[in-house]
C-alpha cells in the first residue's frame, strides 16, 4: 500500500515568509488563524487529490486538530469530497 504524510506544519513553514511565534498562534489574532486555517486546508484538498489517484493508498493529515470546530470542518470537507 502507498502511503504518504501530509504535514501542515511543513507546508505552513515553505509558505510563510513571516515570523511563527507565539503571536502567530495566539487564538486571538484573526489574520493568523485566517491563514493557518487556509494552509491546513490546501494539505487537506491535496491529500484528497493524492488519494483520488491511488485508491488503495492510505494517507495522514499531519495537523493541530485541536479544536471541535476544526474537526468538524475538516469532516464536511472530506463529505464534500466523498460523501459515502
Amino acid at each position: 500500500v502507498e502511503t504518504k504524510v501530509f504535514n501542515v506544519g511543513q507546508h505552513r513553514r515553505q509558505m510563510e515568509a513571516r515570523d511563527q511565534d507565539a503571536q502567530y498562534f495566539d487564538v486571538n489574532n484573526a489574520a493568523a488563524k485566517s491563514s493557518r486555517e487556509a494552509l491546513a486546508f490546501e494539505v487537506l484538498d491535496s491529500l484528497m487529490q493524492w488519494l483520488d489517484a491511488r485508491p488503495q493508498g492510505a494517507a495522514i493529515f499531519d495537523a493541530t486538530n485541536s479544536s471541535v470546530e476544526r474537526r468538524r470542518r475538516v469532516q464536511e470537507r472530506i463529505l464534500e469530497k466523498d460523501p459515502q
